[in-house]
């Protein structure tokens, strides 16, 4: 006997003629509401409907993406949610074009719909002594900010006109003309909510760390040239991460210690100047002056006789180095911290840094490296405390 077959469509549409009578989207509901499989899934509606507005920040990035569909339903116009890519620390907000999250709103012309629209970010903005991250969410004035994975609103400043939707397929495809925008919007913001004293002094210290950068940039150029080689800012920028370019290197935003430990390794600088360079960045960075010229050679010593370990050839061939050999100079420091982040883990210690041998900083007139290419060892070091024309 052959098994019973079960009904064709056409025998289910005879059987059940009022079910098909109905739309097709209320006859899939029912259909979901008697299956058990979405009992899970009504259990969770239910909660979210009368639970008070979730915050996708305290979110896993598995679970978010899970009830984030659910949520939408439950906003405001107003609320602002964080990126789940930039909440699980996945993405760099102070990069130029990184979405931060969207903020709900309202059309005029339809109250009626729930719109989103995105925030992007413009980089780094300074409020008092913190460095935040600025954003804009095309096409509505509001500003927001970005600091510990969280954005939210800042209502203290507003933008005189819409901004331009297209500041991320600049950052992709045009990259001077999105830096030049985003900083004409990050100076329009600061000039509502910064002193006018205050600004000024802040960025004449920023003119003279960038004249310091530029003038060291210009020195290494010049002895690269009179030794048969070329060097340009921008393979000197390209020697420290493959994300910088030429501006990135003498003329940044916010002046960091990072900044100017890396300019000072990739320059092979002298232990006083590199001290110099270091203290001036620290001071812009924190606001306080936190760290000496003295003790600020020092530092740069120890790092500058890490990476003496870490590649050799640069402690023998200093700014002359090769960079394309092996890899870039926050490629050979990230995996110096995979390193130790792998040897921990297998010993079951915490996370140490490895101590870099006992470099004390240079006497003035001697570099920290001794070139055996050139004669590059003996370049007179020029004080960073004076101002270079």
């Amino acid at each position: 006997m052959s098994p019973t077959r079960p009904p064709n469509y056409k025998t289910r549409k005879a059987a059940l003629p009022d079910a098909h009578a109905k739309s097709s989207n209320e006859a899939h509901h029912e259909s979901k509401g008697a299956d058990p499989r979405y009992e899970k899934q009504r259990a969770a509606k239910a909660a979210l409907e009368t639970a008070p507005p979730l915050d996708a920040n305290s979110l896993p990035l598995v679970e978010a993406r899970k009830v984030a569909r659910l949520t939408r339903q439950l906003h405001q116009p107003g609320d602002v949610v964080a990126h789940l890519s930039m909440a699980a620390g996945m993405s760099h907000p102070a990069r130029i074009g990184t979405r931060l999250g969207f903020v709900y709103w309202t059309d005029p012309s339809n109250p009626a719909f729930l719109a989103r629209a995105k925030i992007i970010s413009v980089g780094a903005m300074r409020i008092g002594t913190t460095i935040y991250c600025l954003g804009i969410a095309p096409p509505m004035v509001d500003v927001y900010l970005c600091l510990d994975r969280k954005v939210w609103r800042y209502p203290q400043a507003r933008l005189s006109r819409a901004p331009s939707p297209e500041l991320r397929q600049w950052a992709r495809h045009d990259q001077p003309r999105a830096v030049a925008y985003a900083d004409a919007i990050t100076r329009e913001v600061a000039a509502q909510i910064t002193p006018l004293p205050e600004r000024d002094l802040w960025e004449q210290a920023t003119r003279q760390y960038s004249m310091l950068v530029r003038a060291a940039v210009q020195d290494r150029v010049h002895d690269a040239a009179q030794s048969g080689y070329i060097r340009t800012p921008a393979m000197f920028a390209a020697s420290v991460s493959k994300h910088w370019n030429a501006r990135s290197l003498l003329a940044p935003r916010y002046p960091t210690i990072q900044h100017a430990l890396y300019v000072a390794l990739v320059l092979g600088l002298p232990a006083p100047r590199a001290g110099g360079l270091v203290s001036l960045a620290c001071l812009l960075e924190y606001g306080v002056p936190l760290i000496p010229a003295s003790e600020a050679a020092r530092i740069a010593g120890h790092a500058a006789g890490l990476l003496a370990r870490l590649v050799p050839s640069w402690w023998s061939e200093s700014y002359l180095h090769d960079w394309h050999a092996t890899g870039t100079l926050e490629d050979v420091l990230a995996a110096q911290m995979q390193r130790a982040l792998r040897i921990a883990y297998t010993r079951g210690t915490q996370v140490r840094s490895e101590p870099a041998p006992d470099v004390e900083p240079a006497d003035e007139g001697e570099a920290w490296v001794d070139n055996a290419r050139d004669a590059c060892d003996t370049i007179p070091a020029r004080s960073c405390d004076d101002s270079e024309e």
